[in-house]
């Protein structure tokens, strides 16, 4: 017969915890290094995009505004009215359509989430490593939290 102690199911309540040393806090730096690193591709990224975005959106808006304006100045009986109306609803037809399909404005908002990401968990890292070993949490435990964050952070991050 088995006892309560014994079972093979029961918890261990003496759980020895993993001490933090050398190799922990180089992997810890390496992981840090890593965010930084991420992080400032996904602001490069984000500004990239942002830009792409205006590129095609302000002349979207510009463009009608233009025409708008020239068939209030010069009638429809102008020679270059259906011209210019053609050459309009073109431009802004296309450039409305290459933003809209593309999605610019989405792709600069996940790259920026993902830096304040990647830069969030830079702190957390560098903050735990300031610590003195004796109030940290043991290091599997830490280990395994940061591995699951860069992991979810990288899930959900854009493709760089």
């Amino acid at each position: 017969m088995i006892s309560i102690s014994e079972d093979p199911d029961e918890d261990n309540t003496e759980r020895v915890e993993m001490l933090w040393n050398s190799r922990i806090e180089t992997l810890f730096r390496h992981w840090a290094t890593e965010c930084k690193e991420y992080a400032k591709i996904h602001n490069v990224m984000a500004k990239r995009k942002k830009c792409i975005h205006r590129s095609l959106g302000i002349p979207a808006i510009i463009i009608p505004l233009i025409m708008a304006s020239f068939m209030q100045v010069y009638n429809e009986d102008h020679a270059l009215s259906p011209y210019v109306n053609s050459l309009g609803y073109l431009l802004s037809g296309t450039l409305t359509g290459i933003s809209t399909f593309i999605n610019y404005s989405g792709q600069y908002e996940k790259h920026y989430f993902s830096e304040i990401r990647y830069q969030e968990l830079y702190t957390d890292i560098q903050s735990l490593l300031i610590k003195p070993k004796k109030d940290r949490q043991p290091a599997d435990v830490c280990i395994e939290r940061v591995k699951l964050r860069i992991q979810h952070i990288n899930e959900y991050a854009p493709d760089i």
